[in-house]
């Protein structure tokens, strides 16, 4: 089979309107970058949605339908997403249970 002969085809008016979408004529917006201490004040307020470079850390778990429950529960009762919930439930057992953690921290340095 002989290959189809395309030089004869006037493309110019498909390429031009590639080459005009393309283009960056469009100056895009430009984003802004944040500090280390910046991104980490927007990580703690929890507040990182379109901030570029700055990510929260994701955990995913699995939790029994009871446990998922309570939790979606009291966020909707308090106002808050599941997450916002979860990281304040976390906080205060933190807060309760600083010390234990403070000497696993030590005893975990301590291995190194």
């Amino acid at each position: 089979m002989a290959q189809k002969d395309f030089t004869q085809i006037n493309t110019g008016r498909v390429y031009d309107t590639i080459t005009a979408a393309t283009a960056e004529e469009k100056a895009r917006k430009e984003r802004k970058t944040y500090t280390d201490e910046e991104a980490r004040a927007l990580m703690m307020d929890m507040n990182t949605t379109g901030r570029k470079g700055v990510k929260m850390k994701r955990l995913n778990i699995a939790v029994t339908p009871d446990v998922s429950d309570y939790i979606q529960t009291m966020a909707r009762v308090s106002g808050e997403t599941m997450s916002m919930f979860i990281v304040r439930a976390l906080r205060e057992h933190m807060a309760a249970h600083g010390d234990i953690y403070e000497k696993a921290v030590e005893f975990r340095k301590s291995l190194d």
